[in-house]
């Protein structure tokens, strides 16, 4: 399994307790021809993403998430009232600055400013850190504390209140939970000859976690917008063209003209997981990515996971 977790520090910033998230990841590539369509059903968006320079602790490469005249996408200047943007810093190979901050006191510090005034200038909700590989747990704590500390600060002096959230490929120590308000476990990507993110793997990953002694309430349940052939795992479409290319699915099983059998999570799947999320008293649900899925509403998975939340599913 890709344990990926994702952790949103404890903030200032204001939300309701009851608010159920559903996000979604935007990789820069997709954030110029956004359809604004899935806005109208997810209510945090993931800016997919910045690095960070090792020597200094500064953002560097916010161009990747930037217009060519330094603005957010068009589609991220004027949300809809309660949408959450929030910038990710790391994954996909930009992740290499991390242990060089973590491990000093004055480049944590130069970091989380760094942050600060990016969000600010953007208005930016709330940064989410994509460390992956192996990182040094203890290191890995120091950071997030300084960062936690830093934010607060600043929001205790009338500077912007921000989340930090930072992504984990590994388990996450209950020492942590206290710091943070989310946890987003990436449950897919798991080897299964079943399919590589199926009802029954993907709660069992969860349920582990929960029994860990982590809080429901800031887990968010992540799910792939994208499908793999199931003898060739390697072989990946989105959802969207799985629904273009084949005669759609059974299940969670499409049969491409090509003769792999591909897995996806179908409308089915994504109901129980949004109703288990629910059931279980979850913080919320999250996808990647944002351009894997129908831009028809009706056919969206985000626009039907998002009705399931509310207890009124959208029929096709």
């Amino acid at each position: 399994m890709r344990a990926t977790i994702l952790l949103i520090c404890a903030s200032l910033c204001v939300v309701r307790a009851d608010t159920f998230r559903v996000g979604v990841y935007v990789p820069e590539y997709r954030m110029e021809n956004l359809d604004e369509n899935v806005f109208a059903a997810a209510n945090e968006g993931y800016l997919f993403s910045v690095g960070v320079d090792p020597t200094t602790g500064t953002l560097r490469e916010t161009s990747r998430v930037l217009t060519m005249d330094r603005k957010l996408p068009v589609a991220f200047r004027d949300p809809a009232p309660g949408f959450r943007t929030y910038l990710v810093v790391g994954g996909a190979g930009r992740s290499q600055g991390f242990p060089a901050v973590a491990r000093s006191a004055k480049r944590r510090k130069v970091f989380a400013r760094s942050l600060l005034k990016f969000c600010t200038r953007y208005q930016l909700y709330g940064v989410i850190i994509d460390w992956g590989g192996n990182p040094n747990m203890d290191h890995f704590h120091t950071m997030l504390r300084t960062l936690r500390s830093e934010f607060d600060e600043a929001a205790a002096e009338g500077e912007k209140a921000l989340s930090l959230s930072v992504t984990l490929h590994h388990w996450l120590p209950l020492r942590d939970y206290s710091s943070v308000d989310y946890v987003h476990v990436l449950a897919y990507d798991i080897p299964s000859n079943a399919g590589h993110s199926t009802f029954d793997d993907a709660t069992v990953a969860v349920r582990a976690i929960l029994e860990s002694g982590a809080p429901a309430e800031k887990i968010v349940f992540g799910m792939p917008l994208y499908c793999r052939a199931l003898r060739n795992p390697g072989l990946v479409k989105s959802y969207s063209e799985i629904l273009r290319e084949t005669s759609g699915l059974q299940g969670d099983i499409a049969v491409h003209p090509d003769g792999q059998r591909y897995f996806c999570n179908g409308r089915e799947t994504v109901r129980r997981k949004t109703q288990f999320a629910r059931e279980n008293g979850l913080g919320g649900i999250m996808f990647w990515e944002v351009g894997h899925d129908p831009a028809d509403p009706d056919q969206s998975l985000i626009h039907y996971a998002s009705s399931v939340s509310t207890g009124r599913p959208r029929e096709l």
